[in-house]
């Protein structure tokens, strides 16, 4: 799914590769970069690239029921995100980004997810003064609900193979 193997990771990769049949990524680049960089040997590695279910349109009540969990007015542009909250999402940088904008729109942000910084996302938002603009939801089993509420969807990953929540922003 992603190329965060380090060096010690591939030599592992490399010795068990004699009893796998065959390695799956989701995306060409992450498989170029295990023949590549990890030295993996191309006729065992395969991409089977990521889909998601294109939903149906959204409508004003999908939108409406959206906005209404976020906490955002009809009059604001929502700027949202889902998922991990994890280091390698770079989060944290979205308060920083809030707060360069403070002035310029009436902006909410919202983000979607949970995981292991939480607490560094929280702080790195309050430390830039917006708690008042951002909406932390948490986990959500159908995330993806939350999506035609927002008026922007940003994606903060310092590295992503094919991210999920991206696809099904787009769709």
């Amino acid at each position: 799914r992603s190329v965060y193997m380090s060096w010690s990771m591939g030599i592992l990769e490399r010795v068990l590769m004699r009893f796998t049949e065959c390695v799956i990524c989701n995306a060409e680049a992450i498989r170029r970069d295990l023949i590549d960089r990890m030295g993996l040997p191309e006729h065992k590695v395969i991409t089977i690239l990521n889909a998601v279910v294109i939903p149906r349109h959204p409508g004003p009540l999908e939108r409406r029921a959206a906005r209404q969990l976020i906490g955002a007015a009809e009059d604001e542009i929502v700027v949202g995100t889902i998922a991990a909250l994890a280091e390698r999402k770079n989060l944290a940088i979205l308060g920083r980004a809030a707060s360069l904008c403070k002035a310029a729109a009436r902006l909410r942000f919202c983000i979607v997810g949970g995981g292991p910084d939480e607490q560094a996302v929280r702080a790195a938002i309050h430390e830039h003064g917006m708690e008042d603009r951002f909406k932390l939801l948490g986990e959500r089993d159908e995330a993806w609900k939350l999506l035609p509420g927002f008026d922007l969807f940003v994606l903060t990953s310092r590295s992503e193979g094919l991210p999920n929540a991206l696809m099904e922003a787009m769709a």
